[in-house]
């Protein structure tokens, strides 16, 4: 029963400490002047981390914001959020949402009728 009782405490405070899973979401730049606040259209990426100590290091995918918008047809950019997620140290995942307006394309949004 202790032992039970001693690894729901040891989860809850580290769940709460953010050492077994830690989420956020923060504004990518802190530079708001003149920025409109109408994040019709967005974008977002995927970027993977596995990090190990020194031993292993490995990072896949981009979070470029050009890059992010040009995929999804995004001009002007307005602003981007940079969301993290953590797990047990070890893992990392990041999503750059870019919001924006989007550029019509006649091919890829054809009007409506």
């Amino acid at each position: 029963m202790r032992a039970a009782a001693s690894l729901l405490i040891l989860s809850v405070c580290l769940t709460g400490c953010g050492l077994l899973y830690h989420r956020t979401v923060v504004p990518a730049t802190n530079d708001f002047h003149a920025t409109p606040v109408m994040g019709k259209s967005l974008g977002s990426s995927n970027v993977k981390r596995i990090k190990y100590s020194w031993y292993v290091d490995v990072q896949w995918d981009s979070n470029g914001i050009g890059d992010i918008a040009k995929e999804h047809g995004i001009s002007p950019v307005h602003y981007a959020d940079l969301e993290e997620l953590r797990i047990l140290g070890i893992w990392l995942q990041t999503w750059l949402i870019v919001y924006g307006e989007r550029t019509v394309n006649e091919e890829a949004d054809p009007p409506s009728p």
